[in-house]
């Protein structure tokens, strides 16, 4: 479910930027890099989700929770990393309540994690709407 376009709206942008300068070639690496990246992360999503539906139907409650919650640190840090590489007037136009609810699962469930610096940077990147409101 996409809460909003910006993505969406920047690709275009680009795309027709590409189109209407003439570069074809570029646009074609560009279609090629999202392509594979897609196929990549779907696959990548595919193989979680078999696991944990494997899980699951063995019993194994415990085990599918962990993957999923490993699952959504990764998420948490992909998001905060997009979320800081970008310019204050696009983050603006972002919605991170993803990031506030996934920092009330964390509390909630009392989330461990397996490396301290990764705790670490969990906690910096559930500190950015509460940044994003402030600025």
């Amino acid at each position: 479910m996409r809460h909003n376009d910006v993505a969406v709206d920047k690709l275009l942008l680009l795309g027709k930027h590409l189109t209407e300068t003439g570069q074809t070639n570029t646009l074609e690496l560009l279609n090629d890099y999202m392509s594979a990246n897609l196929v990549q992360g779907s696959s990548r999503d595919i193989t979680v989700k078999l696991r944990v539906l494997r899980d699951l139907h063995a019993g194994l409650t415990n085990e599918a929770i962990h993957l999923i919650e490993k699952e959504l640190t990764s998420d948490v840090l992909v998001t905060a990393i997009g979320y800081r590489r970008i310019g204050a007037s696009l983050r603006q136009k972002l919605d991170l309540a993803a990031l506030r609810e996934a920092r009330s699962y964390f509390i909630v469930y009392e989330v461990k994690f397996e490396k301290a610096e990764t705790q670490e940077a969990v906690l910096g990147a559930f500190k950015l709407p509460d940044e994003k409101i402030t600025k």
